[in-house]
């Protein structure tokens, strides 16, 4: 058996479980979707055109897909949503810790990788940088 029979469905396994886990984290306030969802992309890319293509037409996900594939873009309303989540999650998470007095080390750490989080994804381009530089060339 070769390398590529047996990886092909390891990678589509590997994609169905990041879809699932995607799903998950769409109802759980504090896990993410949206990363689990690009991971199933990539494990798709390299196992099922027909799952690929099945993940890159689903409303719910797949045009913030597919503007990262093509332009590793972030639409301004996602990013919007994307961190007023991270922090709504970080401060009532925050708040239970210091409430129930836990280790209060915690509310910090969390707060950093918040803010690197965030940093990261105001930073990335929104697409319109894409758009206009399309019409202008």
């Amino acid at each position: 058996m070769t390398t590529r029979r047996i990886s092909r469905p390891l990678y589509v396994g590997v994609g169905i479980l990041f879809v699932a886990l995607g799903y998950l984290g769409a109802i759980v306030p504090i896990m993410p979707s949206t990363v689990f969802f690009l991971m199933a992309l990539w494990a798709f890319e390299r196992s099922s055109p027909r799952f690929e293509d099945w993940l890159l037409n689903r409303s719910f996900i797949g045009p913030s897909l597919r503007d990262w594939r093509e332009s590793r873009s972030i639409k301004p309303r996602t990013k919007l949503v994307a961190i007023a989540t991270i922090w709504v999650t970080m401060i009532g998470s925050s708040a239970m810790i210091v409430l129930r007095e836990k280790p209060l080390w915690i509310p910090p750490l969390m707060g950093a990788i918040g803010l690197a989080v965030s940093w990261y994804i105001a930073t990335r381009p929104t697409g319109l940088e894409s758009e206009l530089g399309r019409e202008v060339a």
